[in-house]
């Protein structure tokens, strides 16, 4: 037989009469009975009558109040926060902490929405638009006080400035998608023009190196190329004491390239403190006074290499995947679409200004790198030759010899000519800096403590040795 709900609710008032006449029973029988307690008893008994009942109305209010603020409180400051982040990416058109416009720092991300317009929009360039570089060289709009040609944009015109447009400059690309081209393209404006080239290439001498693609610009080097890991220390050091003596007013005022290939690569060697060092200083101070740096690079995933690319003012990127194209510029947003598709020649340019802009280099050959012999030595003298610097006689380079043109890029089938090659020879980058540093008033015996290590006052015969070393390099570098 089953209960019926009348029943349940008179049984259920039942049990709670008896049980608030027993507690009251208890109680009453606990004030009768309370001074016979004994004093510990009585203590327990306050805390479980009074302690424990207030413990459990404040737990359950705070609970209560959590619960009703993540129930109300929490979704409105949730929809307040997105309406307010909605609002400033509709009205933002420049990073939040971007404070001038004349200054790129590689850190920050470009606004999506820019970025995402030059994916979209940015056109093919049409090849035939472009002039090629001995079109160039035919016109003569490359050589002393013209300006640098630094690309040229989607409709075919000329982006021109000077080295103040570019500052220091990162360039990377897959092989084969025009790292040298691009690197010839600029320096051999820039010498062209007077400017001075250290070089540093650990491939010189291959066939397909940089050292072999910038062999006609011979005459404007300082040093000879550095590629051995003892030259490329002293080519380093070579620049930074040129920069140096600029900042303390000593040195000409013509335009110094440090050009390094394989930067990233150089980074994972012994160099590293020095290679860093050296093109921070650049970097930063460079500009001031004339002295530039071009680091190249195939990939630019190299933990040491973050400091320096954030340091760069300027970079061109070529034929290369999304994920170095973010790595290398420093902009958090989506890479354009076609960075693994770029034609040889074609490059992404991220100016000194933040703006990323799409540019082509115009077709450069063996004979036009060889040309410019001629050109640079009419500026070398009419800014004065320094001290470490030996104009070569300008080597005969033929298309033939050296490689083909493919449409594009030259493609280098073997090195130079052994003649071209002995040419092209100067001097050993320690011997340019000893005589930079004898024409900068320092003594023999300070160039022997800087170089060896050795004091002047220690004598004997390890200072007398170290004494004829640089004795001998000032010889080389002084050319008697």
């Amino acid at each position: 037989m089953k209960e019926t709900p009348g029943i349940s609710a008179a049984l259920l008032r039942i049990v709670l009469i008896a049980m608030v006449i027993t507690i009251v029973a208890v109680l009453a029988w606990l004030a009768w009975q309370w001074q016979a307690l004994a004093p510990m008893v009585q203590s327990t008994l306050r805390v479980l009558v009074f302690g424990v009942p207030i413990a459990l109305v404040i737990s359950g209010s705070y609970v209560g109040l959590m619960v009703a603020w993540r129930r109300y409180g929490d979704p409105k400051m949730i929809e307040a926060d997105k309406v307010i982040a909605l609002t400033q990416a509709q009205r933002q058109q420049f990073p939040a902490g971007l404070q001038s416009l004349s200054f790129h720092d590689s850190s920050r991300p470009l606004p999506p929405a820019a970025l995402t317009r030059e994916v979209e929009t940015a056109p093919e360039l049409p090849p035939p638009s472009v002039p090629t570089f001995r079109q160039l060289l035919d016109a003569g709009t490359i050589g002393a006080g013209q300006p640098l040609c630094l690309g040229y944009d989607a409709s075919g015109q000329a982006i021109r400035g000077s080295w103040n447009d570019l500052y220091s400059c990162g360039v990377g690309g897959m092989t084969g998608s025009g790292k040298s081209w691009l690197i010839a393209f600029l320096a051999g404006q820039s010498a062209a023009a007077g400017a001075r080239i250290i070089l540093i290439d650990p491939h010189a001498g291959d066939a397909e190196s940089l050292a072999n693609r910038l062999a006609g610009l011979a005459p404007s080097f300082v040093c000879d190329v550095a590629s051995t890991p003892g030259e490329i220390e002293s080519a380093l050091q070579l620049a930074a004491s040129k920069l140096e003596n600029r900042r303390n007013g000593r040195g000409g005022n013509w335009p110094l390239l440090l050009i390094c290939d394989e930067w990233t690569s150089l980074l994972r060697g012994k160099l590293e403190g020095l290679l860093t060092a050296t093109a921070l200083d650049i970097a930063e101070q460079g500009r001031k006074f004339g002295v530039f740096a071009i680091l190249a690079a195939q990939a630019w995933q190299v933990a040491a290499a973050g400091e320096v690319r954030d340091r760069l003012a300027s970079h061109y990127v070529l034929r290369t995947r999304g994920s170095q194209f973010r790595y290398q510029t420093g902009l958090m947003g989506a890479a354009p679409a076609d960075t693994l598709t770029l034609a040889a020649g074609q490059a992404y340019m991220l100016s000194v200004r933040g703006e990323l802009q799409k540019v082509q280099i115009p077709l450069m050959t063996a004979d036009d790198i060889a040309r410019l012999g001629a050109l640079i030595d009419r500026p070398a003298a009419a800014v004065g030759q320094p001290f470490g610097f030996t104009p070569a006689h300008r080597p005969v380079i033929t298309a033939e010899a050296t490689g083909k043109s493919t449409g594009s890029q030259v493609e280098v089938t073997q090195p130079l000519t052994s003649s071209a090659a002995v040419t092209a020879k100067m001097i050993s980058p320690e011997a340019a800096r000893v005589a930079g540093l004898f024409t900068a008033g320092k003594s023999l015996s300070e160039i022997v403590l800087e170089l060896r290590g050795v004091k002047s006052s220690e004598g004997g015969r390890r200072y007398q040795s170290a004494l004829k070393e640089v004795e001998q390099l000032l010889r080389e570098g002084m050319h008697q």
